[in-house]
């Protein structure tokens, strides 16, 4: 896709947020991918609510899988101003191009919490228990 320039922006800037994106997406939100530049394009352009720093945006929404859904529902529902469409766009659709994997991925990680927090609660209780997967 070809990005273009605006005042704040240069369409080199934009190439650079999808491919950080992309980066941090693919590599399953990993913190060491996630640049400022990327931190910045979404606190700036994508109508977050503000956070501390970058620490306390990843915090918010990469370390619990119900803080990354929380992020997928900001990015998928947010209506972006007119000169970021180009890039937007783009960050929307690498998004949903992965959305089922990350959903589902999610979802795993809270039963597998669930169920650790179960087993460690029988085991507190001194219960005897069978957990059949």
């Amino acid at each position: 896709m070809k990005f273009t320039s605006v005042e704040f922006m240069t369409a080199t800037e934009k190439e650079k947020v999808v491919k950080h994106f992309m980066s941090f997406v693919r590599g399953d939100f990993k913190r060491s991918l996630f640049t400022k530049l990327l931190y910045h394009h979404l606190i700036q352009h994508f109508g977050f609510i503000a956070h501390y720093d970058i620490n306390g945006f990843y915090n918010t929404y990469f370390i619990t899988p119900e803080g990354t859904e929380s992020f997928i529902y900001c990015i998928k529902n947010n209506h972006h101003m007119k000169e970021y469409d180009d890039v937007n766009s783009v960050i929307k659709l690498i998004l949903n191009q992965h959305k089922d994997r990350i959903i589902y991925e999610c979802n795993k990680k809270i039963v597998d919490r669930d169920i650790k927090l179960a087993k460690a609660l029988l085991n507190f209780h001194d219960i005897q228990y069978e957990i059949k997967e």
